[in-house]
This record gives C-alpha cells, sequence and structure tokens, in this order.
C-alpha cells in the first residue's frame, strides 16, 4: 500500500494510523482503572482477532454477527471482520428472540460473538430460545460458531450442533497467517439493522471502501482529528455510534469507549478522561447536561458534538449558553450511514439545528421526487428525498423485494423522509412520509401538534397520526395520543381547546386518546414509537 492510496477497510485506515504513531492512544474503555489501547496494540489485537475469525472457517464474503455491548473487543472484532473481509452485522443488545432469529437466519451467519449477560439480559438463554425456535419450526441454519467474550460461567455445553468458543482462547490458539490474501474492495464490510418499527429489521449494505471514505468525510465534516477525546456512548450496533466510533479512528482521535450510557456516567467520564467531543439523542445529551449542571462542576474539556432529530434548537442553545460547546445537527439512517449531512457547524444556534443539511461526503446525491408519480422534482421543491453515491447504501441483505421497494431503478434510494433538496448535495429533512398528515388539504407535519401538546403541563409525552377520512381517501383524520402526569385532570376536551388557542383549526386532533405507554421498538438511538400500530389503534377506535 502507498502513501498516497486510499484504506480499503477499517483495518488499513487504523493501520495507517498506526504506522505513523504506534503509541498514539486509540481507545479507552470509559470505566474506572480502564488502560489506554494505543493504535499499534489494537492494530496487533485486531489481527489476532482475524486469525480467530479464519479459525472459525469463516472468509470473506461469509456474515458473523456481534451481539455485544460496546466494548474493546466490539472495535478489534470489527477491524478483524475487514480484515478478513467477512460481512460484520452488529446486532442491538435489545432485541428480543423474534428479531435475532430472523436476522440470524436472514443473514445467513456462520458465527456470532456474544456476551453471557450484559443490563440483566441473559445472551445465552435467548440464543437458546432461537434454536428452541428453529428446532421447533424445523428451520435450517447456517449457524456453526459461537464465541463467548467474559466468560464468567466458565464451561458452557455446546448449543445442539453449535460449537462454543472461549473468546480468548480461540485466539490463543488460533494459528497466525503471515500474508493473508486482501480482500477486495467492494465486497460487502457491513450489515446494519433498520429500526424495524414497522415490520422485522432490514439489513442495510455497505461496503469496506464506503464505510472507510465515509468516515473520513464525517471525521473532516465534525472536525474531529488528532488530539481529540470522543465520548462514544451511542451503541455501535447503530450507525450513529459506529460512525462516531469509526470517525473517531479516522481523524486520528481517541475513542472513550462507554458500554451504557446514563448521564452522570457520561459526566464523569467526559471529565476524568477531557473529553472534546460528545454525540447523542436529545434524551442522551440533556442527561449529560443535567448530570453536569446538578454538581457545578461543568464540562471544562468538551468543545463540540453532534446531535440527530428533527426539533433540537433548545438543546443547541443551552450547550453554548451554559457550556460553551457547540452542538450541530446531523443527519442519517442505517442506509445512507449517520453524519450523512450536517449543518453549518460555524454558523449561530438556529443554523446548526436544522435538519438536513448539506452533504458530508462529496460524492455523495440528493434530489426530490413526487412520492406517487416518481418524477424527479424542480431545486427548492418539497417531495420525497432520495439519495445516491458509493456511501450510499445498494439495498439489503438476502432481501431482494425490499431492495426493489427501496431503489429505483437508475440507483437512487428512496429515504421515505419528505423535505426539501436545494441543490445536488444539501436539503432540509421535515418528516417521515409515512407520517406526513394530510389536512383539509394541507399538508401539516405531526411534530408541531405533538409539541405543543407535549408543552401543556399534563402531558408527558404526545404522537399524533392521520387515519383516512374514508376509504381510499388521502386526507387525514388527526389523532393524538398522549400519555399524562399522574395527577393529571385534562380530559380530551381540555386538551382539543389548549390546541384551538394555538392551531389553525384544521390542525387540531379530532380525537385525543390517553394511553399509559406508546408501542415501541428498540433502536441502537433508543426506543422507536411504531406510528403504524398507533394508526391500527386509532381506525379501530375510531
Amino acid at each position: 500500500m502507498s502513501a498516497l492510496s486510499m484504506p480499503e477497510n477499517l483495518f488499513e485506515l487504523t493501520q495507517r494510523v498506526a504506522s505513523t504513531d504506534p503509541e498514539r492512544s486509540a481507545l479507552r474503555l470509559a470505566v474506572p482503572g480502564a488502560a489506554a489501547v494505543s493504535y499499534g496494540e489494537l492494530v496487533r489485537r485486531a489481527e489476532s482477532a482475524a486469525d480467530g475469525l479464519r479459525a472459525l472457517g469463516l472468509q470473506a464474503g461469509d456474515t458473523v454477527a456481534l451481539w455485544l455491548p460496546n466494548g474493546i473487543e466490539f472495535v478489534e472484532l470489527t477491524l478483524a471482520a475487514a480484515r478478513v473481509g467477512v460481512v460484520l452485522m452488529p446486532l442491538n443488545t435489545r432485541y428480543g428472540v423474534s428479531e435475532i432469529s430472523h436476522l440470524l437466519r436472514v443473514s445467513d451467519a456462520k458465527a456470532v460473538v456474544l456476551t453471557p449477560d450484559f443490563l440483566k439480559i441473559d445472551f445465552i438463554e435467548r440464543l437458546r430460545q432461537v434454536l428452541d425456535q428453529w428446532a421447533t419450526n424445523g428451520d435450517t441454519s447456517t449457524l456453526r460458531s459461537v464465541v463467548l467474550i467474559d466468560n464468567r460461567r466458565g464451561s458452557i455445553d455446546e448449543l445442539d450442533e453449535i460449537v462454543v468458543h472461549d473468546y480468548e482462547s480461540l485466539l490463543s490458539n488460533a494459528p497466525r497467517v503471515l500474508h493473508p490474501e486482501r480482500p477486495l474492495p467492494t465486497d460487502i464490510g457491513n450489515a446494519f439493522g433498520t429500526s424495524g418499527t414497522t415490520s422485522l429489521p432490514k439489513l442495510a449494505l455497505h461496503d469496506h471502501a464506503a464505510t472507510v471514505s465515509h468516515s473520513q468525510a464525517a471525521a473532516h465534516s465534525a472536525g474531529i482529528g488528532e488530539g481529540d477525546r470522543v465520548l462514544c456512548g451511542l451503541p455501535f450496533c447503530g450507525t450513529f455510534g459506529f460512525i462516531t466510533l469509526t470517525a473517531a479512528l479516522a481523524g486520528g482521535a481517541t475513542a472513550l469507549v462507554m458500554p451504557s450510557y446514563r448521564g452522570d456516567d457520561a459526566r464523569d467520564a467526559a471529565r476524568e478522561w477531557g473529553a472534546t467531543f460528545v454525540s447523542g439523542t436529545v434524551p442522551m445529551l440533556e442527561a449529560l447536561f443535567d448530570a453536569a449542571s446538578s454538581d457545578g462542576g461543568g464540562l471544562d474539556s468538551v468543545q463540540r458534538g453532534v446531535v440527530a432529530g428533527a426539533t433540537v434548537q433548545p438543546l443547541v442553545e443551552r450547550a453554548e449558553t451554559e457550556f460553551g460547546v457547540t452542538i450541530v445537527n446531523v443527519y442519517g439512517s442505517s442506509e445512507v450511514f449517520a453524519f450523512a449531512a450536517s449543518s453549518d457547524r460555524f454558523g449561530d444556534a438556529a443554523a446548526r439545528s436544522g435538519a438536513g443539511g448539506r452533504l458530508v461526503h462529496p460524492d455523495a446525491r440528493v434530489r426530490t421526487v413526487d412520492p406517487i408519480s416518481g418524477e424527479v422534482l424542480p431545486d427548492g421543491t418539497r417531495g420525497e428525498l432520495q439519495f445516491a453515491g458509493p456511501t450510499i447504501t445498494p439495498g439489503y441483505l438476502n432481501n431482494e423485494k425490499a431492495t426493489l421497494g427501496a431503489v429505483t431503478e437508475d440507483g437512487w434510494y428512496r429515504s421515505g423522509d419528505r423535505g426539501t433538496a436545494f441543490d445536488s448535495t444539501s436539503f432540509e429533512f421535515e418528516v417521515r412520509l409515512a407520517d406526513t398528515l394530510r389536512l383539509s388539504g394541507f399538508l401539516v407535519n405531526p411534530t408541531e401538534i405533538e409539541d405543543l401538546l407535549g408543552s401543556h403541563p399534563s402531558v408527558v409525552e404526545a404522537a399524533v397520526v392521520g387515519i383516512p377520512v374514508r376509504e381510499a381517501s388521502d386526507e387525514h383524520r388527526a389523532v393524538a395520543f398522549v400519555i399524562t402526569t399522574p395527577s393529571s385532570a385534562a380530559d380530551e376536551q381540555t386538551l382539543k381547546e389548549f390546541c384551538k388557542a394555538s392551531l389553525a383549526n384544521y390542525k387540531v386532533p379530532q380525537r385525543i386518546v390517553f394511553v399509559e405507554s406508546f408501542p415501541t421498538t428498540p433502536s441502537p438511538n433508543g426506543e422507536k414509537i411504531q406510528k403504524n400500530r398507533l394508526r391500527e389503534t386509532a381506525a379501530a377506535t375510531a
């Protein structure tokens, strides 16, 4: 590999940093007493892990599942998978039996690496339930190996015909491979689970070279570089957490790896190891700032960060005024990667809060199309956002039907998001198309109604959906579901009158339904409300 060539996978990307400064700190597990791992050591550990994957019989193109919390092993296995050329499929630690069963089978995974338990979740028992389910249904599987990390239980019996390995023993006994064949740069490298809010998760694919070039573009856009210490609290199983990690490596920074996230833990880690960059959802960063405010200690080392969301300006303003931290809103998904677009990090709070922004990869493109006809619309016209370029998913693993539904004939990814493309590289995101309401002929973002209801002192959270006014109609009736405080005396009419005081009449929900909780599905960025199930409930009670 010449000094000027582009690294073709994450292993080569990390190896390049190690070749210039092997003692530079690459990772630190953000728990008391953990030692830093240098870039040189990380490359050596990844080489050993790659030998372990080969010892399992894995070859380029095979799939290995990582069912792990954030940790050093997750990172070294990610690099090892790139070294060998296998497809890495990170599994959400909060997935249940049905989701794990579905993804292991649809991916044709030959091995799964897991920890016995995490946050009181028994992963081995869940895997046993998956295998029992397969046996009951007569299902066949390609799964042949299970690798246990941090096996505090001692010996685990073999699971049916699946061989169980101890991770450290596997690595220490694996034969060394001095000159392995280099994977082709077009090999698929990663398969990320979608959120699955309307169905079982799909697996969005990205190749090795795309992962590298996007990580470099994300690091450049966010200003992550040598000397930065990036607090990694988002789960690596999702693209937001994964790209936060790989952008840190691409920038030659230090990743402060949090196995789980709590506001006070994040505050303590940021202070102890001098975090300069943070990332997260609005609730995560609010928890960090609340914890810092609670003891008055501040966050002196933190300079910058990113957040993802449609309504982030209050958080962005708070970060700047209370802590002097510059937070920027970023856009992404499993299909287009996290950090796919960024608002203006050099602008004021309003500019940094915009949903959408400019695409970070120089070869990525955006357009809007008519969601009904598919006609490409002129710049500045609202429609469905579509994306193309080398870092955009080519489709879903072993799911041709989903790929055909998501990728146009001319190679653009249908995001399902409504927004406006201002030119081929910048856009504004508004709302998911499926969630858009058509009320009295007007298109309405349900977030506007949800935010207003959420501002009522009796309302903890609100979710608004639309149901057709009649069969086959594209006009909606708005139905709001609300969770109220335990002491609330508010009734449906009270909340309707509250809405009427601030909204146009056609935006006032026709029904307001009181619930104790919302149906949700786990995602790496937190629980997501299943609005399709709320629509079903609204239609059934109309």
